[in-house]
Order: C-alpha cells, then structure tokens, then sequence
C-alpha cells in the first residue's frame, strides 16, 4: 500500500496593494475654480466684443455743419480754451434747452468742452420760420443774451428760472419780455430793442438757413459734427 501523499497547506490569498491616498494641494484645488469661474466670465466677454456692433459707424451720420459761424454771432457759456469746440443752438426760452444744460452740468463733460452759443429763438416776432411763437418772448430774452456778451450766464440763468412767467405774459402782451429782462437787468436797457442787436440776431437765424438746420432746439456739435438728439435727450 503507497503512504498517501502528504496534505497540501491551503495558500493564503494575496492582498492587493493598498492604493495610495491622493492628498491635492488646496492651490491645485483653487486653480481649477478660478480657470471654472473665468471661463464663465471671459467667454461671455469675448463673444461680446466680437459681436458688438461698431458703434463708431455712426459717428457724424446726424450731419455737420456746412460753415463755421461768425465768431461776432458766437455768445460764450462755458469758455475751456484747448478742449473741444461744442456749439449749442439755443433758445433760452426752451424748456428743452434748460433740460440739456441741467443733464450737460450732471455729466461732468463741461471740463472738456469750450462751449458757445448761437441764438434760435423759436418764437415768430424775429424767426420767419416759424409761423406761431413757440416760446412767446424768447425774441427778446435772446436780444439780451446777445446784449450781455460775457455775462450773457447771468440773463440764461435768469430766463431758464422764469421761462413758464416769461412766456405766460408775452402770450398776453408782446412788449412783456422786453419789459421784464429790461427791468432785472436795467444795464441792458438800451440794447435789447436796438437795431444793432436785432441785425446781429437775424444774422444768427439766416446762419441756420445756410447751414440747413431743423427748426428745433437744442442742438449741440461738437467740432462741427451734430450730437444726434436722441443722444442729447438721453443725456449725452
């Protein structure tokens, strides 16, 4: 009889190598969310910048002006020599107009501009192209604006708080502006009314024919290109 073979050891099973823990550094974790969080801002950004529309195409497509006026014509508002010429159509009458000078003082442009004025008074005793007065008197108030040369501030400031009274009286009575800036500015008496101030207003109003200007107000350009009105009634 053969001995039986001896009993085999059962062989114990290998354990797999323990993997080992990944410890990543906090920078390598912060990196990944800052390269997350740029991707969702630079990638709006770009696609922006490329699909924006060139907004200097529309530059000077409201219209220039033709010819330079005649710097006799010219009533200063805001003298800054060296920056940009700005030339303002005005009626100092205009509700529109003190509406655009209050948004021109808010928005911190008047430093950059060296601004002026020619008058557009829309109102029939002086301006042929309008067939009823819009703003009844604004003939007179601009005779004295013109008559006021470097304080002409003074008398706009003047008529811009009292444009309502002023129009409501001339409405009534046609002398009523003339008498009214004569008596808060009795230095100007012997102007407003004068032949000399009403040819130089005429000459202001034929200067907007040959330029082909709309009959409205205001109106700005600056280096003789035409801030487009929606611009200007949006505050600039």
């Amino acid at each position: 009889v053969e001995p039986e073979p001896p009993a085999k050891r059962p062989r114990k099973a290998r354990k797999a190598p323990a993997r080992p823990q990944r410890n990543d550094p906090a920078w390598l974790t912060l990196g990944v969310g800052v390269l997350e969080l740029g991707g969702f801002v630079l990638v709006p950004t770009l696609l922006y910048f490329l699909l924006a529309p060139d907004h200097g195409a529309y530059a000077g497509t409201c219209g220039r002006l033709e010819q330079s006026p005649d710097e006799a014509l010219l009533v200063p508002l805001e003298r800054h020599p060296g920056g940009r010429v700005a030339l303002e159509v005005f009626d100092p009458l205009c509700p529109a107009c003190r509406g655009f000078e209050h948004r021109m003082a808010s928005s911190g442009l008047g430093d950059e501009l060296d601004r002026r004025a020619i008058l557009f008074p829309l109102d029939s005793a002086c301006n042929w192209m309008v067939t009823t007065s819009l703003h009844p008197g604004a003939c007179a108030v601009s005779e004295a604006v013109i008559c006021a040369e470097t304080g002409a501030n003074d008398v706009i400031d003047w008529a811009f708080e009292h444009q309502e009274e002023i129009r409501a009286a001339t409405a009534k009575d046609p002398g009523a502006a003339a008498k009214m800036v004569k008596g808060r500015f009795p230095t100007l008496a012997s102007c407003v009314g004068s032949n000399a101030v009403r040819q130089k207003l005429n000459r202001s109003l034929r200067w907007a024919v040959a330029n082909h200007l709309p009959v409205l107000t205001p109106q700005l350009y600056v280096d003789g290109t035409k801030v487009c009105d929606e611009d200007t009634d949006l505050g600039l």
